[in-house]
């Protein structure tokens, strides 16, 4: 091989090619530039390298290089320069059977995959295509209410009195309930649950429908119960319960026996005679009392209530004031019979007396106290809070 330098030119023969490459280097240049020569005298080829083995390049290249240096141009030994070029030697691959083979593999199944997702991907699209949905699945009917499909359309058929696209509508929404009552279903149809004391198919019966106040007492609802405002010489739960608390005069229930020479006298506070007589009433501001002064021993005064009628036994109530050192006697009758009697000084407080009254066969009776005066106006007799019940005591 001959390298000649002009600007640093390389040349480059091997006889295996018929060829010479000359190689031009510029300084000022990085890049190579690369020229073929073509016609080579015949008594050069002769000259060339003629080793064909790599072992011989370094025996051949001195002789190679003396036989050229003589010919290049004068003009080009200026920048003449000699390089000890080598051969590239021969470097072993490592083998890249098993990473081919790896990479191989891996495309392989990247293709299965692929081929196998394309196949589940066409098969659902064809039965989402193939296969048709029912409007019926899409729709819910509400209280148990029937789909049907007329076209493409679902439609609910509904129960007798629900109503609305899905049956949506109760019968309950047009169902009223009073009396705070509550509104359910019963197989389809409306019913109503009732708070406790009202009853009904819409609870519209309350506890006052039954009118449970007696003598015309006014009822009214207070929670689940009723309660009875009853009227002047009444009371009890019902207003069953005569009563005379004499706070309104006589009252409902009783008047005078205007066949008697005396009268029992409204009263409050203390009676005007001392050492006799209560100093307030036993309930309330104001009690009955027959007065004993100014009359004669054995007077006698008499208080007649109302007709009783006692289909049972009844109950009468009283309190009594029997305080005086000359105190007589109180009686109570039942019609013409008497059931009751008190005499003498019973000290300075109010009794409570319970007496049975008989049932009168249908029959009506009244009732009648008393009061006889004793032997000095040192006996005042007072009654307060007289109740007769239509029931035992």
């Amino acid at each position: 091989m001959a390298v000649n330098y002009k600007k640093c030119f390389r040349t480059y023969e091997n006889e295996k090619f018929d060829s010479k490459v000359t190689i031009v280097t510029d300084e000022d240049d990085d890049q190579s530039d690369y020229e073929e020569i073509v016609d080579i005298p015949p008594e050069e080829k002769k000259n060339q390298n003629k080793y064909t083995d790599w072992n011989k390049r370094d025996a051949s290249k001195s002789t190679y290089r003396l036989e050229n240096k003589s010919k290049v141009n004068g003009d080009r030994t200026e920048n003449k320069q000699d390089f000890d070029l080598k051969l590239p030697s021969i470097k072993k691959v490592k083998p890249v059977k098993f990473v081919s083979k790896t990479w191989r593999t891996a495309c392989v199944l990247c293709a299965v995959l692929c081929v196998g997702l394309m196949s589940v991907i066409g098969v659902l699209l064809w039965l989402m295509l193939s296969t048709k949905v029912s409007p019926c699945e899409l729709v819910h009917c509400f209280n148990d209410g029937n789909c049907s499909v007329s076209g493409e359309i679902a439609i609910c058929t509904c129960h007798t009195g629900f109503g609305g696209l899905r049956c949506e509508g109760s019968p309950c929404d047009n169902y009223s309930c009073g009396n705070g009552g509550t509104c359910f279903l019963d197989e389809f149809q409306p019913k109503c649950a009732c708070r406790n004391g009202f009853t009904g198919d819409n609870c519209t019966i309350t506890p006052c429908s039954r009118s449970p106040c007696e003598h015309a007492g006014s009822c009214s609802v207070a929670g689940s119960i009723f309660s009875c405002s009853c009227l002047n010489g009444f009371t009890g739960i019902q207003c069953e319960i005569y009563e005379a608390d004499f706070e309104n005069d006589m009252g409902y229930m009783f008047i005078q026996d205007l066949s008697n020479e005396r009268n029992w006298t409204v009263h409050s506070n203390s009676t005007p005679s001392t050492a006799t007589g209560p100093s307030s009433a036993y309930t309330g501001d104001y009690y009955l009392y027959f007065e004993a002064t100014s009359v004669t021993q054995g007077s006698v005064a008499r208080l007649l209530s109302r007709d009783f009628m006692f289909e049972s036994s009844g109950c009468l109530k009283f309190h009594y004031h029997m305080y005086g050192s000359a105190m007589g006697t109180l009686s109570v009758y039942q019609g013409s019979r008497r059931i009751w009697r008190k005499a003498g000084n019973q000290g300075n407080q109010w009794r409570l007396v319970e007496i049975s009254l008989q049932a009168n066969n249908f029959s009506s009776s009244n009732i009648s106290f008393e009061a006889v005066r004793g032997t000095g106006y040192k006996s005042d007799i007072a009654i307060d809070d007289v109740q007769v019940l239509l029931s035992v005591c």
